[in-house]
């Protein structure tokens, strides 16, 4: 989860709403996709830092992102 959320943030820091899935489809155009994939790179290279050692909270900027659905209230 800690690792969705800072995917969803550093995507999101680059315009692109993302989340732990990729959906690529025949309509986006090529710089699009070259765009997200070189953001992608970016913030799997985070993880990777991350999975090595560095701490993942010193990343997030928001709470880490629920695992379940239910209410919040």
């Amino acid at each position: 989860r800690e690792y969705k959320t800072l995917m969803t943030q550093e995507m999101l820091k680059n315009n692109i709403l993302s989340g732990d899935l990729i959906c690529v489809c025949t309509e986006h155009q090529s710089d699009v996709v070259d765009q997200y994939l070189t953001v992608l790179r970016d913030v799997f290279s985070l993880i990777e830092q991350c999975h090595n050692g560095r701490d993942v909270y010193e990343l997030l900027e928001s709470p880490v992102c629920h695992d379940k659905f239910y209410r919040l209230n």
